[in-house]
């Protein structure tokens, strides 16, 4: 079986839990959450980021969450998507940054799916990134299909 070099892979993901009393800042959860999924990722992968993409994550009028986290975690990235948050938000993210790579418009993205509620962690951001240039985990396996 042949699969497409294209073809889009987790890569990595990374997760943050607060159980303080003390509010967090959105952002900062998302982007220790980043920074744990570069180091999940095993090999150095966020210069390859060209796409940050997530929900508004309590998004105020003049804020760019995709923006903030970008800055934060240092990444390049010279796209950046904040969405609307909704019911199916992370799916679309998801399917529509996979599509993205799957036709050569974006190399590695960073999808950032909403935050639950801000005493609470953000569901794990995960890494997307073209096939033939992944370096794969011993436990990876590829889904066949």
């Amino acid at each position: 079986m042949t699969i497409d070099p294209r073809t889009p892979v987790l890569v990595a993901v990374g997760e943050v839990t607060n159980r303080s009393a003390t509010v967090v800042d959105p952002i900062d959860l998302a982007t220790e959450a980043t920074r744990r999924a570069f180091t999940d990722a095993g090999v150095p992968i966020g210069h390859r980021i060209d796409t940050v993409a997530t929900p508004g994550i309590l998004m105020i009028g003049r804020d760019h969450p995709a923006s903030r986290i970008a800055e934060a975690a240092g990444l390049r990235a010279h796209r950046r998507i904040s969405c609307p948050v909704g019911g199916n938000t992370p799916q679309y993210l998801a399917g529509t940054l996979g599509q993205d790579i799957m036709c050569g418009q974006v190399d590695a993205a960073l999808p950032k799916p909403a935050i639950r509620h801000v005493a609470a962690a953000p569901p794990a951001p995960f890494l997307w990134q073209a096939r033939s240039k992944v370096t794969t985990k011993p436990w990876a396996m590829p889904v066949p299909g």
